[in-house]
């Protein structure tokens, strides 16, 4: 994994732009692969992130990086299903959940 705390501001916000064009995507196509992909890709940045110890807690934007990560893991935790019954263990829902937050966050971001 890339260090992400070595970033820079514009780095950030495009990885969270990107993070959010991949999660659109994979709703709009209705693709189980790539929302798999898109939910390790923030589980596995928000792990890293999770531990590693900051003297710096660095600028705003990658606190707000963070915390998008964090919220949307969060959110978006637990199993994915393909196919169920209950729409809210849907794996739509999740990718939904991680979208928003990082829309969220980059309007925030955005200048």
């Amino acid at each position: 994994m890339e260090k992400l705390e070595n970033y820079t501001d514009e780095q950030l916000i495009e990885d969270l732009k990107r993070i959010s064009g991949d999660t659109k995507e994979a709703i709009d196509k209705k693709d189980f692969d790539k929302a798999m992909m898109v939910k390790e890709e923030v589980h596995g940045k928000w792990g890293y992130l999770n531990k590693v110890r900051f003297s710096n807690t660095g600028s705003q934007t990658f606190k707000t990086y963070r915390d998008a990560l964090q919220e949307a893991s969060a959110k978006s935790g637990g199993r994915w299903y393909e196919n169920t019954r209950n729409p809210a263990a849907s794996y739509l829902n999740k990718l939904d959940e991680i979208r928003i937050e990082i829309g969220h966050r980059l309007t925030f971001l955005d200048k």
